[in-house]
């Protein structure tokens, strides 16, 4: 529990995994034309980037305000309260304006949320995304319909050129195809303790260990049962509990043990039985029992 009564089921976070107010213009490696600017590294958590098609696009919507006449009623008072607060929870009261930084007041039960959302930053792509319909609005409204198909036109063409700075990597990554995972377990030893063993774990545990997507897919082939996963929320208290019940435990012989985070000296003069194997497989340190 934390001081407004709330648990924290985040590690960190909040005000660290926000929106900087720059945000709106901050390339961050997605624009060929536009560069970096310089914020924290938590606050690509709030990355917001209009896109310089966007950017132009809202230029020239400028001047076809008055004439688009765009109607903002009580009716639209919800919405706006809804997104500003959305923006106002993005930032977090660690206000952030390119690298400049300023603490403001925050109400209490607030960050008692904040914990528990970590990555408040994403709270902004609301608003960023009602912007970009208010702007082509405009202009599809305010302009005729041939002006406004070419500004649209050249708008979506800018972006998709100047954004795949950003979106080609992307485009490369998801392009693979395959029939099975790309492991890096290629050892006969994982084949045959697939089948001798219920379950795979790590003897010390850990959130998101670096070899977690190999062996959660090795698991899940094989039938078996594993903490070896990665927990975007989890209750801190729960997992010290867990951590300290292992390390109070017998390993069971059921078990495929993964030896990462386990002191050299306490593995070696732990008690063995006769087949016990202490072996580093693939690059991945194990402790397999023997059956009995």
């Amino acid at each position: 529990q934390d001081g407004t009564g709330l648990s924290n089921y985040g590690e960190f976070g909040f005000g660290l995994f926000k929106a900087n107010l720059l945000s709106p213009i901050d390339s961050q490696g997605w624009s060929r034309l536009l560069p970096d600017l310089i914020s924290q590294p938590g606050e690509i958590e709030g990355f917001a980037f209009l896109g310089l098609g966007v950017l132009l696009l809202g230029l020239a919507a400028l001047p076809l305000i008055h004439r688009a006449r765009p109607g903002i009623g009580r009716k639209h008072i919800p919405l706006l309260v809804v997104l500003l607060g959305f923006a106002a929870f993005a930032v977090t009261p660690h206000v952030g304006l390119g690298p400049y930084a300023l603490e403001i007041w925050w109400p209490g039960p607030l960050l008692g949320i904040g914990n528990l959302f970590r990555s408040s930053g994403r709270f902004v792509w609301p608003l960023v995304y009602c912007t970009m319909i208010a702007i082509c609005w405009v202009v599809a409204r305010g302009s005729s319909r041939r002006v406004g198909t070419v500004l649209l036109a050249a708008a979506a063409l800018v972006q998709i050129v100047d954004g795949s700075a950003g979106w080609r990597p992307y485009a490369t990554a998801f392009a693979k195809q395959g029939t099975s995972w790309p492991t890096r377990l290629t050892s006969p030893f994982w084949k045959q303790a697939g089948r001798r063993y219920r379950s795979i774990r790590l003897i010390v545990p850990q959130n998101q260990w670096p070899g977690y997507r190999d062996l959660a897919a090795w698991a899940l082939a094989n039938g078996m049962q594993t903490d070896i996963v990665y927990v975007a929320r989890y209750d801190r208290s729960a997992f010290e509990r867990l951590t300290s019940k292992n390390a109070a435990a017998l390993l069971a012989r059921d078990t495929l043990w993964i030896t990462a985070g386990t002191a050299p000296e306490a593995l070696w003069t732990m008690p063995r039985a006769k087949g016990d194997r202490i072996a580093v497989i693939d690059g991945i340190g194990v402790f397999a029992p023997s059956p009995r």
